[in-house]
């Protein structure tokens, strides 16, 4: 006769060991979906070039992301960031996705207080990516949806191309959602991606919002694959605004090609004010060589619009290249220049960090009141000790009564004892 307790042994063995092979037969979907109301956790490889600070920083080659809200594309530094596996962790209620949060390296802590942890622990994927995708799709919130197509975005070996591309089409899908799945085509989805992008962009009935997203996404593309594509709307779109936001993005596209026509579009006469106004930023941006700068300057000196002047002093000032300061300096300095253009020069040196000594001495060589004047509130928005101190000066020695009286009433600003003694000093002569 067979031992009862070795047959309830052998029953729970066989019974746990087709529980297992159940578990493995589902998708990372389906135990996602039918897990209790709690969070579920999960962890897979992600591809090369994908880096993270374990918390709340996330790198995918040029697209840096920091939870909850902030992103940069281009180049950046600063962050800790280096290469593991992705840990998704997502609140489930009801079986449906309520929120979601994306970490690249490091391992799980303890889960909040009363939650209900499901961890699936490491899975394929492959599987995780389009598991992610659906819930993207599925998703009310667009920062739910966010972050799970980051999760799909970040997946080692995993073909998510087309899966951003539907939910992009997506009429039903929030427009928020659409616009983040458009990106993430663009990123994902390499020269083959090229058409349906040009076809967003192009497409004058769509959404506008969506049309601007597939510009960006276009800039956002490995190896510069959008950037022809990118250009030719930038030169020939029917909305003059879509074109400006692709002159705009080709300035971060780090491409000699997009610089070329940058300085094409700056010359021509024919691009539309709102284009060159874009283009000119956009020839600031990423890493401008001694040649743009340059450019920028001697384009200053053909331009009749004071819009355009002004982007020119404003999108120098965003290069902190030193040659570029003193060329603001100059400008302020030269009493052959306009009120205006000289403030607006002097104001934009001052906001890029020029050095205190020069604009102290711009002031001491300046007989334009109207320019001193304006150049003691630039003074007034520095944070250095030495601004208090020119500040001061003025007050105490200026032979000019308005000046000396506007720079007691910035001075009055200041939290500094010196100020507060010299005031008072004032006060009980």
């Amino acid at each position: 006769m067979r031992h009862p307790t070795a047959y309830c042994v052998l029953r729970a063995s066989a019974a746990m060991t087709i529980l297992a092979v159940r578990l493995a037969a589902q998708s990372v979907e389906s135990r996602i979906l039918s897990a209790p109301d709690g969070v579920v956790r999960l962890t897979y490889a992600t591809h090369a070039g994908v880096c993270g600070d374990a918390k709340n920083t996330v790198a995918m080659g040029h697209v840096l992301y920091i939870y909850p809200s902030m992103e940069s594309y281009g180049r950046w530094s600063g962050v800790q960031c280096v290469p593991g596996p992705a840990r998704i962790e997502l609140t489930m209620s009801g079986h449906q996705l309520s929120a979601a949060r994306t970490r690249v390296g490091g391992s799980w802590g303890a889960a909040s207080s009363g939650d209900v942890v499901t961890d699936l622990g490491t899975v394929p994927a492959n599987e995780a990516a389009q598991a992610m995708l659906a819930l993207a799709g599925r998703a009310e919130l667009p920062r739910t949806a966010r972050e799970t197509m980051l999760a799909a975005a970040i997946a080692d070996s995993a073909t998510v191309a087309p899966g951003f591309l539907r939910l992009a089409r997506d009429g039903d899908r929030p427009r928020d959602t659409r616009r983040r799945a458009v990106f993430w085509y663009g990123v994902t989805g390499g020269p083959a991606a090229v058409p349906n992008l040009a076809a967003m962009a192009k497409a004058g009935d769509a959404d506008r919002s969506l049309r601007e997203a597939a510009v960006s996404a276009l800039a956002q593309m490995p190896d510069g694959a959008g950037v022809t594509t990118l250009i030719e709307i930038a030169n020939g779109a029917d909305d003059v605004s879509l074109r400006g936001k692709a002159a705009f993005w080709l300035g971060q596209a780090d491409d000699p090609r997009a610089r070329k026509a940058l300085h094409t579009m700056i010359e021509a006469d024919a691009t539309p004010e709102k284009v060159k106004s874009e283009a000119i930023f956009a020839l600031s941006q990423g890493d401008p060589t001694s040649d743009d700068v340059a450019f920028l300057e001697s384009s200053y000196k053909r331009f009749t619009s004071e819009t355009l002047k002004d982007r020119v002093f404003f999108s120098l000032s965003q290069t902190h290249d030193d040659k570029a300061m003193r060329w603001l300096l100059s400008v302020g300095a030269d009493e052959r220049e306009t009120v205006k253009a000289r403030n607006q020069a002097l104001f934009w040196a001052g906001q890029s960090g020029v050095p205190l000594a020069d604009l102290a001495r711009t002031y001491d060589a300046t007989t334009e009141p109207k320019v001193k004047d304006h150049l003691i509130f630039v003074l007034s928005q520095r944070s250095e000790s030495a601004a208090v101190d020119k500040l001061m000066a003025i007050a105490r020695t200026d032979a000019n009564r308005e000046m000396r009286k506007k720079a007691l009433f910035w001075l009055g600003q200041k939290d500094d004892p010196r100020v507060t003694k010299m005031l008072t000093d004032l006060i009980s002569r």
